[in-house]
């Protein structure tokens, strides 16, 4: 279990916050029953406030060490909770917020967190628990946003290019600062492709969300290969990465259970 604080402890309204006091007329969180949104002390009030207006809020921890939290109006301490969960309880994220101490003019996050953002929108759009048509809202506490738009001014450096050239950006559609309200008309999302986890650097390799992941993925392309288990019987099973391992005795206890 993963304690947090934003229903024991009341944070101050979100009425007395110069950013956040714009979000509840957005139509994305008017409609939303599942929020995303970054583990960020400033906005502790917007998760208050959501609680109380019986939405579910899906945590992303700094640097996606911890994962994901969930919260909901009935459940007083967040707990973590994994992708195969999220898939079981048919969660689906409608609306994502990010807290950002800068963006560009299109929307792009310039800041260490970018690469958070970006990594969980991928893990979760992979398991269509967001879409590319799911909005991002980015709240500037400190409103600094670069004004030139250049290519060569995009915050390149917090990811590969190999991403960036292969997958693209993560733009936000709603900019809101303490001078109001800004949509980004044409915002970027990430292209998914089959391939896009082999260009994820060596540091995501600690992150457990992302090891979960494969397994799940190496486990459906096992399934998929029906002839694997019964060659598998006839020859000494040939040496494999310990994920993939994983991958296969999941598939092969997930097929056992159709067989008996």
């Amino acid at each position: 279990m993963v304690q947090t604080n934003p229903t024991s402890n009341p944070p101050d309204s979100i009425n007395s916050s110069p950013t956040l006091h714009h979000l509840p007329t957005l139509p994305p969180y008017k409609t939303a029953k599942t929020i995303l949104i970054d583990q960020s002390p400033s906005l502790d009030p917007l998760i208050h406030h959501a609680l109380r207006d019986d939405k579910h809020i899906l945590i992303q921890t700094p640097s996606l060490k911890d994962g994901f939290i969930f919260l909901s109006p009935h459940l007083v301490n967040g707990r973590q909770i994994s992708l195969s969960q999220m898939q079981d309880r048919n969660i689906t994220v409608d609306v994502v917020i990010l807290s950002s101490d800068q963006v560009t003019t299109n929307g792009i996050q310039d800041s260490e967190a970018y690469k958070t953002a970006f990594y969980s929108w991928m893990v979760l759009a992979d398991r269509g628990i967001l879409t590319s048509t799911t909005p991002v809202i980015s709240i500037l506490q400190n409103p600094e946003v670069v004004q030139d738009t250049s290519a060569a001014s995009l915050p390149t450096q917090f990811l590969p290019d190999e991403i960036i050239a292969g997958l693209g950006h993560l733009s936000s559609d709603i900019i809101t600062t303490p001078q109001g309200i800004t949509h980004i008309p044409e915002a970027s999302k990430p292209t998914l492709s089959d391939n896009w986890m082999d260009m994820l650097p060596e540091e995501t390799n600690d992150i457990e969300v992302i090891q979960e992941l494969r397994g799940m993925k190496i486990a459906e392309r096992v399934m998929a290969d029906s002839g694997i288990f019964a060659t598998q019987t006839t020859k000494q099973k040939e040496e494999v990465p310990p994920e993939e391992q994983f991958g296969r005795e999941l598939a092969e206890k997930i097929m056992s259970g159709f067989r008996t």
